[in-house]
């Protein structure tokens, strides 16, 4: 095997080093930027329509360019492809589809010499059906070692065979139990029938993943995200509550956040990690704050032991969804339930975990097409790097997915022969059979479906976006020609060049890493907070509204901001403007040690801003009668929402 370089481990970078949150240094990561790649659908080097690692390996002097510092590719394993690769079976090996393991060896050396790690994307909840350990269960039951790597149970006492053992139901329809008859007994399966659970309570099991994961490790690989793993643990077999209207107990609740799983990570850590300067992610449903602390405590925090870095919560990607998981509404975003959750999180957290930060990845719909505004270029352009802005001046480590950093959009899907995603699928399935409209689904999925992010990579304005010269897996956005990277990249308004400066800013300022959050209370559409150390503050401001809100601004610098060189009228934000101000500790917060100098010249020439008013007297509510929208006056509207008859009507950052 060939043999792989690590990745350099390059210090906090200077730039306002005072004021950390504790007396240890930051670790290495934690002023780092991670770029989501959906293998399949970001560049394809052979033209059989299907992205592969050489293809990433090409694209790495853009990822470069842009200034990521490891790239996490989703699952590249063999696999049926029942969940487009989260149903792997063979956790050692390369899928054909995406190339070999020396392609990947290449890829690893290749990135390391740019300066970018790699994060693999592990599937340790569940198995494919077609692995050699179910196989081998299926054919000989229990004389197989393998067939107590999953979970299997007799009907009910009393019922008849065949009868699933509870009522618990799968997150993608139906029963999350299937009957095997040549077996009598049933197995789990909390996602597709062809996804079984892994038993996480039998030590051979753990045994074996974890000499896999140690075996990545020796490949080069520098850090894990882990797939759902906060469902490892099922606990108790018994009955969940009943909520859900087709009869099935409420899984998600009843199977998270088991009380081995902090167990579980402890062995994980110990037998795989310790000792590995690693990066890990946890996947995480159904958590709090609370459940962070458990999962990813700092170093010095108030948790026992280091488990993963950080976990993935839903609560910001969830904020539109309507709480039963069958509905086909769109709840209305809500600023003031956004900047709560914002704030819960990041206090929650702070000098005790790690948050990671993401508008975007590969289960959600294009973030500027829901939270933002995409009914003209000049609002896509606004609205896309207003929801940067806020994210990246959070504490934590920002992911960017593909696509985002160039404003790629929602796909106008027209029918279910459009769609790939198998949730999508299902739920147009069981919404004719339940005998509600196609209109009705079809509506949400333009909104909510998964396939709204795995449409190909738009490099150019070429055959197929320059994703492929052969068929594409899945179509391509037929925007492609307007949106692309080439044309982004060379545009006077680019969303590639805002990312790349934010991200040269999120390197070269350590209070972005280390310093203390603090919510300013404004009115809504508004937000505001800062940053501080001892050696100043950092405000980020930002107006989430197609609508000039008054506003006046704090006395400070300007270090960076989306409306960068264009005159503005006093005590007002602009449609979608956001902006960073800095204002440093014991002066009159102008003029004096603005950090831009510290990252270079990453925007053009910005103006200090002039004082105003005290913080105490910012945004009041947007006038009646106030009429300019992003754009050219006469009033663009924001996204419209489907109209799927929920009440009330929907809208997007009103």
């Amino acid at each position: 095997m060939t043999a792989v370089s690590r990745l350099p481990r390059l210090p906090l970078s200077s730039g306002l080093q005072d004021g950390r949150q504790s007396g240890k240094r930051p670790s290495w990561w934690q002023n780092k930027i991670v770029y989501e790649i959906y293998v399949r659908s970001f560049r394809d080097s052979n033209d059989d329509g299907i992205g592969d690692l050489n293809g990433v390996r090409q694209a790495l002097p853009y990822l470069h360019d842009l200034g990521v510092d490891l790239i996490w590719l989703t699952p590249i394993y063999p696999s049926p492809n029942v969940d487009n690769g989260y149903d792997v079976s063979d956790y050692d090996a390369i899928n054909p589809e995406f190339g070999t393991m020396d392609d990947f060896l290449g890829l690893v050396e290749q990135a390391h010499s740019l300066g970018i790690g790699i994060m693999l994307d592990q599937v340790l909840n569940h198995s494919s059906s077609r692995h050699p350990w179910f196989q081998d269960a299926l054919k000989r039951g229990r004389e197989s070692p393998y067939y107590d790597y999953y979970y299997w149970a007799d009907a009910r006492q009393g019922l008849v065979r065949g009868t699933p053992p509870n009522n618990w139901g799968s997150f993608v329809g139906g029963s999350a139990w299937t009957y095997v008859p040549q077996l009598g007994a049933s197995y789990l399966h909390l996602f597709d029938r062809e996804q079984p659970d892994l038993n996480w309570t039998n030590p051979r099991l753990r045994a074996e993943l974890f000499a896999m994961l140690r075996r990545w490790l020796d490949r080069g690989v520098d850090g894990f995200r882990f797939d759902v793993i906060n469902l490892i643990d099922k606990g108790s077999l018994a009955d969940a509550p009943m909520v859900n209207r087709e009869g099935y107990g409420d899984v998600e609740r009843w199977v998270t956040n088991g009380s081995k799983v902090p167990v579980y990570l402890d062995e994980l850590h110990d037998q795989v990690l310790k000792g590995h300067d690693t990066i890990t992610v946890g996947e995480t449903g159904n958590v709090t704050p609370e459940h962070a602390l458990l999962y990813a405590p700092l170093p010095d925090g108030q948790a026992e032991g280091p488990r993963l870095d950080m976990v993935f919560q839903f609560e910001l990607s969830r904020i539109d969804h309507d709480p039963d998981p069958r509905s086909l509404c769109v709840q209305p975003f809500d600023v003031a339930k956004f900047k709560s959750i914002i704030t819960r999180w990041q206090t929650g957290l702070q000098s005790k975990s790690w948050n990671s930060l993401y508008w975007s990845n590969h289960d959600q719909p294009r973030a500027v097409s829901r939270f933002g505004d995409t009914s003209s270029e000049h609002s896509r352009y606004y609205s896309a790097t207003m929801l940067a802005t806020i994210m990246y001046g959070l504490q934590g480590t920002p992911y960017v997915y593909q696509g985002e950093e160039i404003g790629m959009t929602n796909f106008p899907f027209q029918s279910l022969d459009d769609f790939r995603d198998e949730d999508s699928i299902e739920r147009y399935d069981y919404v004719s059979r339940s005998g509600r409209g196609v209109d009705e689904v079809m509506r949400y999925l333009r909104w909510f479906s998964r396939d709204n992010a795995r449409t190909p990579f738009q490099w150019d304005s070429g055959k197929n976006a320059g994703f492929s010269n052969g068929v594409p897996w899945i179509a391509v956005n037929p925007n492609f020609e307007s949106i692309n990277a080439d044309r982004d990249r060379s545009s006077p308004r680019s969303i590639f060049r805002y990312y790349q400066g934010l991200i040269r800013l999120r390197h070269a300022i350590a209070l972005l890493t280390t310093g203390v959050y603090r919510e300013i209370a404004v009115r809504d559409p508004i937000i505001m907070y800062a940053r501080e150390s001892g050696g100043g503050r950092l405000l980020v401001v930002a107006n989430m509204s197609s609508q000039t809100q008054p506003c006046p601004l704090p006395r400070g610098d300007k270090v960076y901001g989306n409306y960068a060189g264009e005159e503005r009228e006093a005590d007002v934000l602009r449609p979608y403007e956001a902006l960073w101000i800095f204002q440093r500790a014991g002066s009159d917060g102008r003029g004096r040690g603005n950090p831009l100098a510290a990252a270079g010249n990453v925007d053009a020439p910005l103006a200090p801003l002039s004082p105003l008013a005290p913080l105490a007297l910012l945004a009041p509510l947007t006038p009646p009668g106030s009429s300019e929208r992003a754009g050219e006056p006469g009033g663009l509207t924001t996204n419209p929402q489907p109209d799927d008859g929920c009440a009330p009507q929907p809208k997007t950052l009103a």
